[in-house]
């Protein structure tokens, strides 16, 4: 028995040093007022209105893969007016990643084994994780995994060709942009067996990496096939996102070469942490094993290549490069394994090292103002507290992204434009002003923006810091209208405040 129990006792420290981790720098956490990170909630939204029988891209608008909003949909039965559901997807995703590094490194049971939670520390504590909850979070773990198979054993079995398969194909229906490490890897395997004269073998991974794909793909394209959405599908989350998505909010058109290299750099100073270990474990790759150098350097240039794509691409798409981070671990806990010292001594000089870690993350990361903040601060539970006087209350998130008013007042959207998105359809903003002008909602909110209408008057405004992307904090001012009357008329215009 206890030899059973000891067998678990990394995967209870890998638990724990995940919970850790995510509670503290992530702002999805209890331990935060509210995830405020426009994207999260937007993500939330829509996993509320699912549930609500909306069906996703007909009957609500957003712009990622099925499968986030699927995720974010589980997420909301734990509850839809916190984000305590995703905070804990967030330890999950976080775990892991966590188990694809200790795995890569060896399985390690000493004290090496706590230089973890210092690596973790460091990569959720950048400016990439921006404020927890982001596409490419919850695609860490299956391109950390794909990753371990691949500098393990570069052309692998059938078994790990299918989990790969598996793992794509969650991307796939993720987002789509961070599939890059999958082509790139496609690729070397055709090679190595076009080169070897291995035809066989390369149509059973075909073969076993599309079965993967399909093992994925056949459910979500079954929800849109059953409610007779196949075509939403196609032309939201492709056609849209390729052809609509808003340039100056890092869209695909107009990418140039040299903007190109300039996002790659700036992805790289932003997070210096991540920028070095992917560093020293390729050197260290080169160093012990050069067969799997190509895979790396191939799979880590497809996925830069296909995140950095667009005019401003915002610096939490260069999360997923923390998968990178592999052979780096290894490369230290290699390095610890050398060290000549009692067991105690390098069992302190690891906690030691987590320590400064954390202190380090503590410092530089970019969530940690809002830490401990009482939620009757923030503008959300300020308006929640207004708008549950009325029974059955709706709202309508005007001008701007999600900015977590459904999530505190714990409302679902009634329209399927709930908020304005970073993409240009027309459309969008022809219903939203058509809601002002027909007064189809109890309440509207806008952020540093008032209203010109005779439909609706102000009955709340605030102010509060919001931290978005690299920068940080600003301070917002939002304003809270309530409908007058069903039959006033409306004369509608927008303002700078």
């Amino acid at each position: 028995m206890h030899r059973r129990i000891s067998s678990y006792q990394p995967y209870l420290l890998l638990g724990v040093f995940s919970a850790l981790v995510i509670s503290v720098f992530s702002k999805s956490s209890p331990l935060y007022p509210l995830n405020d990170w426009v994207d999260a909630n937007c993500f939330l939204t829509t996993g509320k209105s699912i549930l609500s029988g909306h069906v996703l891209y007909r009957d609500v608008y957003e712009q990622k893969g099925p499968l986030l909003y699927f995720l974010h949909a589980l997420a909301a039965l734990v509850s839809d007016r916190s984000f305590l559901g995703v905070w804990l997807l967030e330890i999950l995703c976080c775990f892991g990643s966590a188990l694809s590094l200790w795995h890569f490194a060896g399985r390690p049971r000493d004290a090496r084994l706590l230089l973890l939670p210092g690596l973790l520390t460091l990569i959720f504590s950048t400016t990439a994780f921006a404020s927890g909850d982001s596409a490419e979070e919850l695609s860490l773990p299956l391109l950390a995994y794909s990753l371990s198979v691949a500098l393990t054993t570069p052309v692998p079995d059938n078994r790990h060709a299918y989990r790969i398969g598996m793992a794509a194909g969650a991307i796939l229906w993720i987002k789509y942009t961070l599939c890059g490490f999958y082509l790139a890897y496609a690729l070397y395997i055709a090679v190595f067996c076009v080169i070897h004269r291995e035809f066989s073998r390369l149509f059973r991974l075909i073969l076993f990496f599309l079965l993967g794909m399909l093992t994925v793909s056949v459910p979500v394209l079954l929800y849109f096939l059953v409610n007779g959405a196949v075509g939403d599908l196609y032309e939201v989350y492709f056609l849209n996102n390729i052809t609509r998505y808003s340039p100056s909010a890092g869209g695909a058109r107009g990418a140039s070469r040299s903007g190109l290299l300039s996002t790659i750099l700036t992805f790289a100073a932003q997070n210096p942490v991540i920028t070095a270990l992917i560093v020293l474990g390729v050197l260290y790759t080169a160093l012990r094993d050069l067969r799997h150098l190509p895979v790396l350097l191939l799979g880590l240039t497809a996925c830069l290549v296909f995140v950095s794509l667009g005019t401003r691409p915002y610096p939490y798409y260069a999360f997923i490069l923390a998968a990178f981070t592999l052979p780096g671990y290894r490369a230290l806990t290699d390095l610890a394994g050398t060290l000549r010292a009692p067991a105690l001594a390098r069992t302190v000089l690891s906690l030691l090292l987590s320590l400064l870690c954390f202190s380090w993350g503590w410092t530089t990361s970019l969530n940690t103002y809002l830490l401990g903040t009482d939620r009757q601060a923030m503008p959300q539970y300020q308006f929640a507290a207004i708008i549950s006087q009325n029974e059955d209350a709706t709202l309508l998130n005007y001008g701007f992204l999600d900015g977590g008013f459904y999530t505190a007042a714990g409302i679902t959207p009634s329209s399927r434009f709930f908020c304005q998105l970073n993409i240009s359809l027309p459309e969008m903003t022809q219903e939203m002003n058509r809601s002002l002008q027909e007064g189809s909602t109890d309440y509207v909110v806008t952020r540093g923006r008032r209203l010109d209408s005779d439909r609706y008057t102000l009955v709340a405004q605030s102010s509060f810091p919001y931290q978005s992307n690299a920068d940080r904090p600003r301070s917002f001012t939002y304003y809270l209208y309530r409908r007058t009357s069903e039959d006033a008329s409306t004369s509608l215009s927008m303002g700078a405040h």
